[in-house]
């Protein structure tokens, strides 16, 4: 830039004056500006380039994928609320905004970008039925999630103190609803997944507007629902449409109490529950004794029978065995007197016997008892076997004995 004549109007060069007017255009700091979008691409996938209008005046908008996360829910025809900086690139002075970030405005388009994304996220199973977890029966500590000093607070803490003693609540405060509530609800989830030290968790508040709880439409906070470690409720305390968060959650409820309602039992039905079933098991063990009772005596009886028949076929087997014993008895007497004859006639065969009645035995001198002359020759030798002794002779002559 240089004077030419002193009184004359600066000259600026054309990337001077650009970057003139783009340091003007800063000093404006940060502006949300709304309309309706009526161009939307993305280039090279992280490249956001859209076009904003009303009924009398267009903007262009510049953003990045890394800072407009929830592009995927945008569409062209959605009014949205855009908050950035002015700029002017000073290549070519097209005018844009440089957006942080692009909400839908307005129930129309907070519903449009609701349904879309719902879409979007339905065919990836964020929201599928079968991958829900069932909470703790008798969970035993809790984290919350909600606004401090809130109503919603209030709510749940008073339900679940009457309805249960002894649980411990953690309670993580976050900003639920505008600037900065994603990143907080966010930070409070994996707060509670990162230590584990709690059975559930409850992410609640009190009921509102569409744009006021656009944060559990986002779909940051419902990804960090839907990859929670522990099994998470979420009342966000609206009956019209149900928010994408508590969709991806594994349980949903309608309002905080209704929070607390479903997370926590009541003591009171729980203690007729342990009656009901201490009477049930009760009824069902007398039940069990009294059969056993009653096939023991069926037993007993069947037993009582049977011995009155065995002991009948005992007693005619035993008068069996008295008859048989009589018969051994008689037979053993029989064979004794048999035996005694037999002795007695072994007694007269016995040699010995002979000989003390004067009989001699001639016998070989080998032991062979001699019955007939023809047995020995003149001149054998052969022993007499005599009562008290022997003798030793010879034979000298032979005579046999003629009938």
């Amino acid at each position: 830039m240089e004077n030419l004549e002193l009184g004359l109007d600066p000259v600026f060069s054309v990337s001077e004056f650009n970057e003139m007017v783009n340091q003007h255009l800063n000093l404006l700091g940060e502006v949300t500006v709304e309309g309706e979008i009526s161009e939307l691409k993305l280039s090279q996938n992280k490249w956001i380039y859209a076009t904003i209008k009303d009924e009398s005046a267009s903007l262009n908008v510049f953003g990045t994928i890394f800072q407009i996360k929830n592009f995927r829910s945008l569409e062209v025809g959605m009014k949205v609320k855009v908050r950035g900086r002015a700029s002017l690139y000073q290549k070519t002075a097209r005018f844009s905004l440089n957006a942080y970030y692009i909400k839908p405005s307005g129930e129309g388009a907070l519903k449009v970008a609701y349904e879309k994304l719902k879409r979007e996220l339905e065919k990836e199973g964020l929201f599928d039925p079968n991958r829900k977890r069932p909470l703790p029966q008798f969970p035993e500590t809790i984290g919350l999630i909600t606004a401090k000093g809130s109503q919603a607070y209030n709510d749940f803490i008073k339900v679940t103190g009457a309805r249960m003693g002894g649980l411990k609540i953690y309670f993580y405060p976050a900003q639920m609803q505008g600037e900065g509530s994603i990143e907080a609800v966010i930070k409070a989830l994996n707060f509670f997944n990162e230590t584990k030290k709690v059975d559930v968790i409850v992410i609640t508040r009190g009921g509102g507007s569409l744009e006021d709880l656009a944060t559990f439409n986002d779909e940051r906070v419902t990804r960090a629902v839907f990859a929670s470690q522990i099994p998470t409720v979420c009342a966000i305390g609206h009956e019209g449409d149900v928010s994408l968060a508590e969709l991806a959650a594994d349980l949903r409820a309608s309002t905080p109490s209704n929070a607390a309602e479903l997370t926590v039992r009541d003591q009171k039905v729980v203690l007729k529950e342990i009656d009901w079933w201490q009477n049930r098991l009760k009824m069902v063990l007398l039940n069990k004794v009294e059969k056993f009772e009653r096939k023991i005596e069926l037993a007993v009886q069947m037993m009582k029978l049977n011995l009155e028949s065995y002991w009948g076929e005992i007693e005619k087997t035993l008068l069996k065995f008295e008859s048989f014993g009589q018969e051994i008895k008689k037979r053993v007497n029989f064979y004794e007197l048999k035996v005694e004859a037999l002795k007695e006639k072994l007694k007269i065969l016995n040699p010995k016997m002979v000989l003390k009645r004067g009989f001699s035995l001639i016998q070989t001198k080998k032991g062979k008892l001699l019955k007939s002359v023809s047995q020995v020759q003149l001149g054998t030798k052969i022993i007499a076997l005599m009562q008290d002794g022997q003798l030793e002779t010879k034979v000298l002559k032979k005579e046999l004995n003629h009938a």
